[in-house]
C-alpha cells in the first residue's frame, strides 16, 4: 500500500516536473505537447516513464545538435508542419508563393503533398536551393511536382506579379530583409484580392543555438506593427502553439 502510493507520487512528481504542470502556471502550453501532432501519449504518462524519457533524449539530440536549423532532421519536432497546414485553410485551386523556400524546400513539399493547393511557387535569392527543389520535385508523383514552379529573385524583390497569388508564405526569412517595409508592401502587392499572409519567425525568447542569433530576430509586437504599417489587416497573431517561433496571420 506504502509502496503504491509513493510509486504514485514520485510518477506525479516526475510529470509535474517534465510538463511544467505548475499551479503558477497552467495556461503554458507543455514542451511535450508542442514539439509533437500526436499527443495520445499524455494519456498513459503517467503509468510509463520509458516515453517521458524517450521524449527527453529526442529534445536533447535537437538541442545539443549541430546542424542547420531549417535542414534539420528534427525539424518536424518544433515547426509541427500539420499546424501551419491548418492556418493555411483551404487551398483549393489556389496559388501560394513561400518566401524563401531553401534550403530544401521544406514546406513547398510539404503543401504540395499534403494539401489541395493548385499551384505553388518556390522563392528564393539561392539557385542552388532551387535547383535542390526542381530535382526532388521529379520524385513526387506527376500531379504533385506539376504544381511546383520555382523562382530565383534578388533579396529585395520577391518578384511576384500584381495579385498573381492568393496565398504567402514567409517563414524565417522577413528578418533577414535589408527593406522590410518595403518588401512586404511589394508582397501585398502580390496578393489577390483578400489573399491572406501568414508569417512565421524565431521568438526572441533564449533558443536552441541552430536558431537565428537575436540581431535576426524581431520581437512579434514590432512584427505586427511592420504588417500594418504595409498596409495589412491583421487577423491574429499567435505565440503559443509553437515553442520556439510565432505566427502572424493577415490579409491584404
Amino acid at each position: 500500500m506504502k509502496l503504491s502510493f509513493l510509486k504514485n507520487t514520485i510518477l506525479f512528481l516526475l510529470a509535474s516536473i517534465f510538463l511544467g504542470c505548475t499551479a503558477e502556471n497552467t495556461k503554458t502550453r507543455t514542451l511535450f505537447a508542442t514539439i509533437t501532432e500526436d499527443t495520445s501519449f499524455l494519456e498513459n504518462l503517467l503509468s510509463d516513464t520509458t516515453a517521458i524519457t524517450s521524449r527527453i533524449n529526442r529534445f536533447n539530440d535537437f538541442f545539443d545538435a549541430e546542424e542547420d536549423v531549417y535542414a534539420s532532421k528534427n525539424r518536424d519536432l518544433w515547426q509541427q508542419p500539420q499546424t501551419i497546414i491548418n492556418y493555411l485553410g483551404d487551398l483549393q485551386g489556389k496559388t501560394l508563393a513561400d518566401i524563401g523556400a531553401g534550403p530544401n524546400g521544406y514546406f513547398t513539399f510539404i503543401i504540395a503533398t499534403r494539401t489541395n493547393v493548385g499551384k505553388i511557387v518556390a522563392i528564393d535569392i539561392d539557385k542552388d536551393a532551387l535547383k535542390y527543389i526542381d530535382d526532388y520535385k521529379e520524385n513526387l508523383d506527376e500531379t504533385q511536382g506539376k504544381k511546383i514552379e520555382t523562382r530565383l529573385v534578388s533579396p529585395s524583390d520577391p518578384q511576384i506579379k500584381n495579385e498573381e497569388v492568393d496565398f504567402i508564405l514567409v517563414s524565417n526569412t522577413l528578418t533577414y530583409i535589408s527593406d522590410r517595409l518595403e518588401y512586404l508592401k511589394k508582397l501585398r502587392s502580390g496578393l489577390s484580392k483578400n489573399g491572406q499572409i501568414l508569417i512565421i519567425d524565431s521568438k526572441m525568447k533564449k533558443l536552441p543555438k541552430i536558431f537565428p542569433s537575436r540581431e535576426f530576430r524581431m520581437p512579434l509586437f514590432e512584427m505586427e506593427e511592420l504588417i500594418e504599417q504595409a498596409g495589412f489587416t491583421h487577423i491574429l497573431s499567435d505565440d503559443l502553439v509553437l515553442n520556439y517561433q510565432y505566427i502572424i496571420l493577415a490579409k491584404k
